[in-house]
């Protein structure tokens, strides 16, 4: 054809039928060559700036991604050719292989904070491993789907913690994604990791936080269960024996045992076919220290579990002995670990379970946590110190004075940003009304020593907008954020929540921000503010769907705010309302919406009963898993604020 274009690709393996894509458009394109492999990088013209920002980082992170995943699994990717294609309006992201999409409101529009980055990096890893783990190896039916994603999430942290510059996403992963898996394996969502899938609809709605934070753990467990040279040989031998087929669990296990010699059977009916987390905890004895376990449906798990022992030395903790555990039943004998004043059980986060500590643990995690010695195992002590608040064992007041006593030693950003994050969530949406201010103070106080240390910077300005209390404030954080288009949105946003909407400042700084979405930041502040007109514009956007789906969570978040519950009260009715419609457009929209819309104030314990039973005899299978998982959060909030 006259004027036309032909492209011709080299033959490619036998593929799933999921596995390829075709994505055209006026793309920016930015391409390295690195280790033997063409790597190409493409957006929309207008995130031009944002991608040659990134561009060498990305193609960084890639290679060591590739380098690391070839070595482990003894098989190179085969193809020279790894693109990675970023889409507007597109949920997540998608394995294709050799071209990856993305939704590409991932490429900041300023410079990524290293929170942020990390992020980019376990989403780039995670869609890479599944170019071996899902599309070389696909599973044979939607019943392990489950092991795809979680093999998926596990290995991303894998790479990222050996192969390229986050070694702290342990850490990082125990105070973001963990945290909810937590909290969803100890309420009505809970369900065994594999389970039937009979339908394509039941397959969408097992998306969850068991799918991803939990399974993944459930594979660093069995890593550590077996040793990891040993998992290495099996992951080998099971790639060369299926490449280009497809597989059963059956398949890695066999695997897996005939590497370590080890029958797995036992490991893989409690981890895999049995619901519900551990509660492990630490008891004194004449005899010496036990581990306690407790099952959440009988017999706890088989696993190895690391106890650490620490001791007073002034303000520090310091580590006098640890000890790896094999967990024996619900009662196991620790040996080898001297006198101490804290035992901490799974310090070295290498299983999937809740912890206690004793009496006296107790008071240095709520009390003094600064004092232990690193940025791991002080996510550890928050970790089982969230689990504790959404348990009703500690309050918001405690959870908020620990995080903020965490943060006045952690310089690890990617642990600082979130467990700042942490704080705030806790001051805002678990504390009862009457402390909400002075636990807002605090947040806000310990974000201004992080912006004067240079800890976590930007995400700290935008902690001190959130918490301003008024124009001082405001003017400060302005006059700190500079030309920082991000930040300024957060400070304009924060004067609406305060009952000022700057309609023309929205507008001058909508119109100054090359962000395409823009117009959704504006809309972010508008709905922030306790006006009902402004309240009935967001709820319309995000109901009918004209904003893009990625950023229906900010908008949500923006619209559900603390102190405005009279103007919020309708909008509970109105949820009941659209609940049975919103799995039309496809699964990531029904996930997305059925989660972020669900009222987090206004609404009673009464309420949540309702809704839950409005999902369960009039609702889509995914509908029903969004609903579910985010209202035992929200039912769990209630339950806090009432302490």
């Amino acid at each position: 054809m006259e004027g036309g274009r032909r492209w011709t690709f080299a033959p490619t393996p036998p593929l799933s039928t999921y596995n390829p894509v075709v994505v055209a458009g006026p793309f920016v394109e930015v391409r390295r060559e690195v280790d033997g492999y063409e790597l190409g990088l493409y957006a929309r013209q207008t995130l031009a700036p944002a991608l040659e920002r990134d561009a060498e980082q990305l193609f960084t992170i890639t290679a060591q991604g590739l380098a690391f995943f070839g070595e482990r699994f003894g098989m190179r990717f085969p193809q020279r050719s790894y693109d990675q294609v970023f889409l507007p309006e597109f949920g997540g992201a998608m394995e294709n292989y050799g071209c990856v999409t993305w939704a590409d409101d991932i490429l900041r529009r300023h410079e990524p904070t290293v929170s942020e980055w990390q992020l980019f990096t376990n989403v780039l890893l995670h869609e890479m491993a599944h170019m071996w783990f899902g599309n070389i190896v696909t599973m044979r039916w939607w019943d392990d789907l489950w092991l795809n994603e979680a093999f998926a999430e596990f290995a991303c942290m894998w790479a990222a913690e050996r192969a390229t510059a986050y070694g702290d996403t342990a850490a990082n992963n125990l105070v973001v994604d963990k945290l909810r898996a937590y909290l969803a394996d100890q309420g009505p969502s809970s369900h065994p990791i594999r389970q039937a899938v009979p339908s394509v609809a039941d397959a969408e709605s097992i998306f969850d936080a068991i799918t991803y934070p939990k399974r993944a753990a459930v594979l660093k467990q069995l890593m550590h269960f077996v040793g990891e040279d040993t998992f290495c040989v099996g992951m080998r031998a099971y790639f060369a024996e299926h490449a280009w087929g497809n597989t059963t669990l059956d398949d890695l296990v066999t695997s897996l045992e005939q590497a370590s010699g080890r029958d797995l059977q036992p490991w893989r009916t409690a981890w895999l076919e049995t619901a519900g987390v551990d509660r492990l905890g630490i008891e004194h004895t004449d005899d010496g220290l036990v581990l306690t376990a407790v099952g959440a449906h009988g017999a706890p798990h088989p696993q190895v579990v690391g106890v650490g022992a620490y001791r007073r030395a002034g303000e520090k903790l310091e580590e006098v002995g640890s000890v790896l555990v094999e967990v024996d039943g619900e009662r196991t004998a620790v040996e080898g670990l001297p006198q101490a004043d804290l035992y901490l059980v799974n310090h070295d986060d290498t299983t999937f379970a809740t912890t206690r500590p004793d009496a006296a643990g107790r008071e240095i995690l709520v009390g003094r946590p600064s004092g232990l010695p690193t940025t791991l195992i002080r996510a550890v002590a928050m970790a089982t110190v969230w689990d504790m608040l959404s348990n009703a064992e500690a309050t918001a007041a405690e959870a908020v004075g620990a995080l903020t006593d965490v943060l006045s030693v952690e310089t690890v950003e990617t642990v600082a940003e979130p467990c700042l994050t942490l704080a705030l969530t806790a001051a805002q949406l678990w504390a009862p009304e009457s402390e909400r201010a002075g636990l807002e103070a605090q947040v806000g106080d310990t974000a201004q020593r992080m912006v004067d240390a240079g800890v976590s910077r930007h995400s700290a300005l935008r902690v001190l907008a959130r918490t301003a209390t008024g124009d001082d404030h405001l003017a400060s954080v302005r006059g700190q954020a500079g030309d920082d288009l991000d930040l300024q949105w957060y400070v304009l946003q924060r004067r609406a929540e305060l009952g000022e909407v700057e309609t023309h400042a929205l507008q001058a700084l909508q119109e100054r921000d090359l962000d395409p979405d823009a117009w959704v930041r504006a809309l972010c502040a508008r709905a922030s503010s306790p006006f009902a007109e402004l309240k009935e514009e967001a709820w319309t956007a995000m109901v009918e769907r004209t904003v893009p789906i990625e950023t229906s969570g900010p908008l949500a978040a923006a619209f559900w705010q603390p102190g405005q519950e009279d103007v919020l009260a309708p909008y509970a009715e109105r949820y009941l309302k659209v609940l049975p419609t919103l799995h039309e457009g496809g699964m990531i929209p029904a996930l997305t919406l059925s989660k972020v819309l669900f009222p987090v104030f206004a609404i009673d314990e009464e309420w949540v009963r309702r809704a839950r039973e409005m999902g369960a005899t009039q609702c889509a299978p995914v509908v029903v898993s969004g609903l579910t998982e985010r209202s035992e959060e929200v039912l769990r909030m209630l339950r806090a604020r009432a302490l």
